[in-house]
């Protein structure tokens, strides 16, 4: 009886361990990453701004110091985006404002008075390196979706208090790692202007 309790208990705990590195070993490429703008730096001058994403599971909120140089490499997600948009996203960062609303604060405001709320900025695509997103929000209870650039979705989730997330396959595929690999130049995408 003893070694069939063995055997059953044994069978059991291979069965559940097997399960745990099957599932662990093939991640969905769909799901949604949470992440959090771990820094957010100056360019060369004119160049505008480059947002670093991070998982929001790593500790510390900035990239050179929080995130900082440690002994293994993690991966962050690089955007970069324009001066006014890197302007927005700073402001909304540090819950700044001027007399005079710019345009992610007021579209933020308005969302407020009609009674919408942004619940996330998703970061779905990549395509020559241009990344594409969508805004998800709720109206009475309506979820609604639009198309976005992530630098827009980045400033009104910050301001909404909304998530913000990257699909796994766009992490995966544009993510690098940090600190960066010596002697290897990175390739940091810019939203293209319109």
């Amino acid at each position: 009886m003893r070694l069939f309790f063995w055997a059953l208990c044994s069978a059991w705990w291979i069965s559940a361990a097997t399960q745990r590195i099957s599932s662990k070993a093939t991640p969905n490429p769909l799901e949604p990453i949470n992440v959090k703008v771990a820094s957010i730096v100056p360019d060369a001058p004119g160049k505008g701004w480059m947002v670093v994403l991070a998982p929001a599971s790593e500790k510390g909120s900035k990239l050179f110091g929080g995130l900082g140089r440690s002994k293994f490499p993690r991966k962050v997600l690089v955007i970069g985006v324009g001066d006014a948009e890197g302007t927005a996203i700073v402001f909304a960062l540090h819950k700044k404002s001027v007399r005079r609303p710019l345009t992610h604060e007021l579209f933020a405001k308005v969302l407020k008075a009609i009674g919408a709320t942004v619940t996330r900025c998703v970061i779905h695509s990549y395509d020559d390196c241009t990344f594409f997103a969508r805004l998800e929000f709720e109206n009475n209870n309506r979820k609604l979706t639009l198309d976005c650039r992530p630098s827009d979705g980045i400033s009104l989730a910050l301001r909404s208090g909304g998530k913000i997330s990257v699909l796994r396959k766009i992490f995966d595929e544009a993510g690098m790692d940090w600190p960066p690999k010596e002697g290897e130049p990175a390739k940091i995408p810019y939203e293209e202007p319109l």
